[in-house]
């Protein structure tokens, strides 16, 4: 039974369903929920081919299965819990204050007990540039830290943990009055807005510091210091500083102000909010969704195994992470070596079809973009976008005994990407069809390309 197609506009559904396109032999795409068998840890085992073929994705093993970042219509920052990998906005004068302070986020941790304390919000430098973080303990206990002379930090926990299960999205809230050092925590189920109600999370805590320390350190989301301490792991989608307890709004990091992948968001607060991403699993905005390779042995086998001769296309809507020493981004299993490479020293793709690879000026980069690959022998070509083609000569072999995706035959030299769709066709596509395709699917990926 074939899958059914995600909800697009109906201008979108007018332009293209790409079943219909002439030579269609596999699609598959992180976009169709139906199509992707993913655990309660979003490791996915298999992605479902949505041309009708049967030709599906799939990886039984569990250590090399990919990350499915999902969509499910919130933006959120995805955070891996690495190192580097966070948001974070200036020092200002509207988030300097000595008072009173009201903490809020929403998040979905990926565990609510992690082996490692994990910040959820902080102004919290190195030694001389501290004020206040709230981190998530190992106990799965909330922990406000306080800083009157920027050095020393002295934290108290709530006296139970939070309720929520893993991966599972809640609010929590932490409140410090100045006058006596009262300390509460407070959850509140997953909703978009700001509860208007919460529940106290354990008993009263005292932390009586005196005045906050007017820190010129940087407020993160999903990790503290200079973002490289305590990385937090799992989905956020809100967080909220108050200047007074249930005072004025004076920091709000809000994802669903933010672009897909986008390098930064200004909030309606005024803060510009730098999305910092390093490593081969990156924190990211998440507006489309994805199945992220890390090149940790990640890859997918085309299975049941198939051939087909040239000419062929493959169209690819999807982002690389970082460059490799020749990684594989599509290999055959066997005939001869019919591969994509993303190169490494030159950031191109090359292709194969024959005894050697050809190398492309076709450029990738971090952002979404759809790659064609014609494999039509010495008159083959792969195009960036709607960018002039470049024409290659890589040999005449097809695709023999299916392939593997992120990974050559062997397998090994794993690609880094981030995928949405994945298309195959036996076929070149005509000038109208290509444009349609491409059309299609920079509107999947949000590109504006012209």
């Amino acid at each position: 039974m074939g899958h059914r197609l995600p909800f697009v506009s109906k201008r979108s559904r007018q332009l293209l369903d790409p079943r219909s396109l002439p030579g269609i032999e596999g699609w598959w795409s992180a976009r169709f929920p139906a199509a992707v068998a993913a655990s309660a840890a979003f490791a996915v085992s298999q992605l479902s081919d949505l041309s009708g073929k049967a030709r599906h994705l799939t990886q039984a093993t569990g250590s090399a299965q990919p990350l499915l970042l999902r969509w499910s219509g919130e933006n959120y920052l995805y955070a891996p819990g690495i190192a580097g990998n966070c948001v974070g906005t200036p020092d200002s004068a509207a988030n300097s204050f000595a008072g009173d302070i009201d903490l809020r986020v929403r998040a979905a941790m990926t565990d609510w007990t992690p082996s490692a304390a994990q910040a959820l919000i902080s102004k919290f430098g190195g030694g001389g540039h501290i004020s206040w973080m709230l981190r998530l303990e190992t106990t799965g206990r909330l922990a406000l830290y306080l800083s009157t002379d920027g050095t020393n930090s002295p934290g108290v926990n709530s006296s139970v943990s939070a309720p929520f299960s893993d991966g599972v999205a809640g609010w929590v809230r932490a409140t410090w009055r100045a006058s006596d050092g009262r300390v509460q925590f407070f959850t509140a189920p997953d909703q978009t807005a700001t509860p208007s109600v919460w529940t106290q999370l354990g008993t009263d805590q005292s932390n009586p510091v005196g005045t906050l320390f007017d820190s010129d350190a940087l407020i993160y989301v999903a990790a503290r210091g200079d973002g490289l301490t305590d990385p937090a792991s799992g989905k956020f989608y809100r967080a909220e500083v108050y200047n007074g307890i249930a005072g004025t709004l004076a920091v709000l990091f809000d994802a669903s102000q933010a672009q897909n992948a986008a390098a930064s968001c200004v909030s309606s607060t005024g803060e510009t909010w730098t999305i910092n991403a390093t490593g081969t699993k990156q924190a990211q905005i998440v507006g489309i969704s994805s199945v992220m390779f890390d090149t940790s042995a990640q890859h997918f086998l085309g299975s049941p195994s198939f051939t087909l001769a040239q000419p062929l296309t493959w169209v690819v809507l999807g982002r690389r992470l970082t460059q490799g020493n020749s990684r594989r981004f599509l290999a055959g299993l066997s005939g001869g070596g019919h591969i994509i490479v993303d190169d490494a020293t030159v950031a191109n793709f090359s292709i194969a079809a024959g005894s050697s690879v050809v190398g492309a000026p076709i450029i990738t980069d971090t952002k979404n973009q759809v790659v064609t690959a014609l494999f039509r022998g010495a008159s083959s070509a792969i195009q960036k976008n709607k960018a002039s083609p470049a024409t290659v000569s890589p040999g005449t072999n097809g695709v023999t005994g299916g392939f593997n995706f992120m990974a050559s035959p062997i397998p090994d030299a794993y690609g880094n990407w981030q995928i949405t769709d994945l298309l195959l066709f036996s076929t070149v596509l005509d000038n109208r069809n290509q444009e349609r395709l491409v059309n299609y699917l920079s509107r999947a990926g949000q590109l504006n390309l012209a």
